[in-house]
């Protein structure tokens, strides 16, 4: 018996994400969910939506008041120290419920890198995968950055996903090369169904 996801695609592997959102995104997280399914999905790669959840958007950080509307992730790189604000943000909610192979994706009204903003950040805590992704992100900002999250490098050309900035993709879905399914089918976080 074949395993499908929501889309009709037939899973051969799959990543859980957890959703959390902070901000009120000009595409809807499960418009997000639904690219990142069809993106992935074509490659027998499920996304599977394992929790969602709406948060406060300021959260009590050592008896002082830090607001989570804009995140300053930093220089957002994967081996990067975690700004305060990446600290408060992935550890806000928590992670019960949450397995280590699972992928927490955040959505804010703002990502700022440097003084620039951006549409999304992967960078996050050791053995804690998570994502960031801005209100102003575009329809494949999502399933970009759990392509980092899952080990993914930027790429060119506008038919794929790993290009930047996401608002310049123009394939629906965006495609993914054979070396970067390579990539993300050995990822831990991506397990077989």
């Amino acid at each position: 018996m074949s395993v499908v996801d929501p889309l009709g695609n037939v899973c051969l592997w799959k990543v859980k994400l957890h959703l959390r959102s902070l901000g009120m995104p000009r595409v809807p997280e499960f418009q997000a969910l639904r690219n990142a399914q069809a993106t992935f999905g074509q490659y027998g790669i499920c996304m599977d939506f394992a929790s969602g959840m709406s948060l406060p958007q300021a959260v009590d950080h050592g008896n002082q008041t830090l607001s989570l509307r804009e995140v300053d992730v930093g220089t957002c790189t994967m081996a990067q120290l975690m700004t305060q604000q990446q600290d408060a943000l992935f550890g806000y909610g928590g992670r019960q419920g949450v397995a280590p192979s699972d992928i927490l994706c955040y959505w804010v009204e703002r990502v700022e890198s440097q003084r620039r903003q951006l549409a999304g950040c992967a960078s996050h805590p050791s053995a804690q995968p998570a994502c960031v992704v801005s209100a102003v992100g575009s329809p494949w900002t999502l399933a970009h950055e759990v392509g980092h999250v899952l080990g993914l490098r930027h790429t060119t050309g506008t038919g794929m996903l790993m290009s930047t900035p996401t608002a310049s993709i123009v394939a629906n879905p965006p495609s993914i090369s054979a070396t970067d399914l390579q990539v993300v089918k050995a990822s831990a976080l991506c397990k077989p169904c």
